[in-house]
């Protein structure tokens, strides 16, 4: 209604502030999820009824939870104090107990299965009871729900306390793949900040056959995040088997997570795939950036493996790093530029220009006559190819370097500006440079809300709204103290409506009729008697508060027939008397004729 017509958005509010007095759990999972249509600005809307929420969390219906958490977060963010304020941005990990056995994982480890573990001293009372009320919901059969609070935790509870969420995610890894997707984005997105939480359960990320490649990759990339020296010896043996695998995605991918595997790279640079090949040399060199001494031996290994290698990437990576290191192996790098200087005019764009490059930083170290002379000789191929960038660099190194060295040779002395500037070529050209960071395909998502469609697609959706920040000052929190009337809520309760109890009301018996032969025929004794017993038999019918209508009626029938069998049996007798009297009527009248017949 709102979309159709925005100005019954005052009316469709204040319907809804009245609505939010209801107590049936029914009625405010929809008003909830009308008020975040409506009006997800109204805030102060929820004062009053927080504490109700939070008690009636628990029976509401799953989405109407859903709905419900989204909004207690919200409004804690606003009215609560960072309860993870003061403290040190880089977790430190928590001493964990001993391991637990598998029964034990799914058996409750908090002393208080209902609540948090947050000591009421640092969080404000009605903010620990909204993280007591979602703690049961992380059982609910619902991932969804699941999934709503653990961001509810992961946003609100201090770091030390969000090991009960962690463990709820996963008991979720079980799920279909594609709900299974949705919670290792989470999980990467949660170990990138605190990856603490999941090192207790480092073996639930292992791979296993036949797994999806958007699967896989996540579960590679965790296990990357959750290294540490005590546990990167079970990585490293799960990691060997990985780069023995027949899908070549797979072992790429490994490599990109491996930064501590430099003899297991040494030998993939002699595998046959060629994508292999590029991607271990590629981190090779990074590792080395990142560890530059004692690497005369790695360096020498991948030169010798220059021939063989015709990634145009892993090329150019072998021949910075023996340039960058020409120093410390200075008889290799001459034969290194004489082998590639003959394949210049076939190279790929990228590595022309590190062969131009390995020239520069070899005339740098060492002038002598012959690698001045190799070095003119790739100068004046750059000069005539066909990509403008390789012609570019040629002259630039040419003026450079190239050039002040030859100036310098044929006059015999040098002058200030040249004394200057071989001072500082070393400098400018074997700078120490910063590792390459490889592009990671799952950074940045952590600018969205977890559980989000957001944050699983890394782009902001059409609605999307950040959290509210944590305010600086403690906002007041008396309009939440409000008491409670009405009656609280009962889980036998389904509406709020009173019920009104119906009584069993007896039907009112039947009059009795009586013909006008059965008035007569009876005498004044048996109709008083009669009465009687229809008195007495009123009065029982209605003190039995049970009796049916069909035993009513059937005992009137039995009432009639005894009545009707009564009144033949008195009619009888009437018969019966009235023959004996004319009997004694017939025999006195033969007496009075016989007397008659003997009088003189």
């Amino acid at each position: 209604m709102k979309s159709l017509d925005p100005s019954q958005k005052d009316q469709l509010t204040d319907l809804i502030e009245t609505m939010l007095k209801d107590n049936s759990t029914l009625v405010l999972g929809s008003v909830i999820s009308s008020m975040c249509q409506v009006c997800p600005d109204r805030l102060d809307l929820i004062h009053k009824h927080y504490r109700k929420l939070c008690r009636l969390l628990v029976d509401a219906d799953e989405w109407g939870q859903i709905e419900i958490l989204g909004l207690l977060l919200r409004y804690a963010k606003g009215q609560f104090l960072d309860p993870n304020i003061g403290e040190k941005t880089a977790v430190v990990d928590q001493p964990r107990l001993p391991s637990k056995s598998h029964k034990d994982f799914y058996s409750e480890e908090d002393s208080g299965a209902s609540g948090s573990s947050c000591s009421p001293n640092r969080l404000d009372p009605d903010h620990a009871l909204l993280l007591r009320a979602c703690g049961p919901l992380l059982f609910s059969r619902n991932p969804s729900v699941v999934l709503t609070v653990v961001k509810l935790y992961f946003h609100l509870t201090p770091a030390d306390d969000c090991f009960r969420p962690a463990k709820a995610l996963i008991r979720l890894l079980g799920l279909p793949r594609e709900e299974r997707h949705i919670v290792l984005l989470n999980i990467v997105t949660m170990a990138q900040q605190r990856p603490e939480l999941f090192r207790s359960h480092i073996r639930h990320f292992f791979l296993f056959e036949g797994e999806p490649s958007f699967i896989r990759d996540l579960k590679l990339e965790i296990l990357g995040l959750l290294a540490t020296e005590a546990n990167v010896g079970a990585i490293m043996r799960e990691f060997k088997d990985y780069v023995r695998s027949p899908d070549k995605a797979m072992v790429v991918t490994t490599i990109q997570v491996v930064d501590e595997a430099m003899s297991v790279l040494m030998a993939l640079v002699s595998a046959r795939d060629e994508n292999v090949v590029a991607e271990a040399v590629v981190v090779t060199r990074r590792l080395l950036q990142l560890t530059p001494e004692n690497n005369t031996r790695t360096i020498v290994h991948l030169s010798k493996s220059l021939d063989e290698i015709t990634i145009a990437m892993a090329r150019a990576s072998i021949l910075w790093l023996i340039g960058q290191y020409c120093e410390t192996i200075p008889k290799i790098v001459p034969d290194t530029l004489r082998k590639a200087a003959k394949l210049f005019s076939n190279e790929s764009a990228i590595v022309k220009l590190q062969i131009l490059n390995l020239g520069a930083k070899l005339v740098c170290t060492d002038a002598s006559e012959i690698n001045v002379l190799l070095f003119g000789y790739v100068l004046n191929l750059a000069k005539f190819d066909l990509d403008y960038d390789i012609r570019d660099r040629g002259r630039f190194l040419r003026a450079l370097v190239y050039d002040p060295l030859v100036r310098a040779g044929a006059q015999g002395a040098e002058g200030r500006s040249n004394r200057l500037l071989k001072t500082n070529l070393k400098q400018i050209l074997l700078s120490a440079r910063p590792p390459p960071m490889p592009e990671n395909p799952y950074a940045g998502r952590e600018r969205y809300t977890l559980a989000t469609i957001s944050h699983c697609l890394n782009q902001s959706a059409e609605g999307y709204e950040n959290l509210p920040d944590w305010p600086l000052v403690k906002p007041d929190g008396s309009a939440r103290n409000v008491e409670e009337f009405e009656e609280r809520w009962n889980r036998d309760r389904v509406i709020s409506s009173p019920v009104k109890e119906l009584k069993f009301q007896p039907k009112k018996p039947k009059k009795r009729v009586i013909d006008l032969n059965e008035f007569y025929n009876s005498s004044e004794s048996e109709d008083s008697e009669e009465e009687n017993s229809d008195d007495q038999d009123d009065e029982e019918d209605d003190e039995g508060d049970e009796e049916g209508d069909d035993e009513e009626d059937t005992d009137e029938e039995e009432e009639d027939t005894e009545q009707e069998e009564g009144a033949t049996d008195e009619a009888g007798d009437s018969e019966e008397e009235l023959t004996s009297l004319q009997k004694n009527d017939q025999a006195q009248g033969l007496r009075m004729v016989n007397a008659e017949g003997t009088q003189p």
